[in-house]
């Protein structure tokens, strides 16, 4: 585990990191340590059982349609991709739950149509809630590491190496604190995007 990283310029160190994700932990809400993903594999499963069809399938459909979305817009557009075959996303995101759904419905077919750091997390932290080797960083995650308003711009480029240091970031602090890391990036997650205005400059 890299105790230090450069990110945009920026020299971080793990532990100051930590002190971000700590920070924004603590000032998050009951409501918002709720099992978020335990509760998406639960919409997963519910779609799969809806449309007769795989968990995997499902899972991968929402995944392959939650870039530039919110929560309840990624599941109206699953839904809707999967009832009708057309969820009026962009149409790169379409082709990708097109095929998934065209797929055999394995991890490894649907991880190779998604492709992507965060979108892979995303797909295993719903369809495997209990396990904590993959942590979804995205903007929201990004910002909580850094303790401050980010852009698409600050997003994009992040190379493996660094989506892999703010991994080990949340899972250095889930440990010191012994909750589950895909609890505290949930968590967390929810904390600032209540309060994100708040960092808009």
């Amino acid at each position: 585990m890299n105790k230090k990283q450069i990110y945009k310029g920026e020299i971080l160190t793990r532990t100051k990191v930590k002190n971000n994700i700590l920070g924004f932990y603590l000032n998050s809400s009951k409501e918002d340590r709720r099992d978020w993903y335990g509760d998406a594999n639960s919409f997963a499963k519910s779609l799969a059982d809806r449309y007769n069809i795989s968990v995997n399938k499902s899972t991968g459909v929402i995944a392959a349609l939650s870039p530039v979305k919110t929560w309840s817009q990624n599941m109206i557009c699953a839904e809707k991709m999967i009832a009708v075959g057309k969820s009026y996303h962009m149409r790169q995101f379409e082709d990708k739950a097109r095929r998934i759904l065209s797929s055999s419905g394995s991890d490894e077919s649907i991880l190779a149509i998604l492709r992507g750091s965060k979108i892979s997390s995303f797909y295993l932290n719903i369809m495997y809630p209990n396990n904590p080797k993959n942590i979804t960083i995205d903007r929201h995650a990004l910002s909580v590491s850094l303790d401050k308003w980010t852009t698409d711009a600050d997003y994009q480029g992040m190379t493996k190496t660094q989506y892999q240091f703010f991994v080990d970031c949340f899972k250095y602090t889930a440990k010191q604190i012994e909750i589950s890391p895909l609890l505290l990036q949930s968590s967390t997650w929810e904390a600032f995007r209540k309060i994100k205005s708040n960092y808009k400059q």
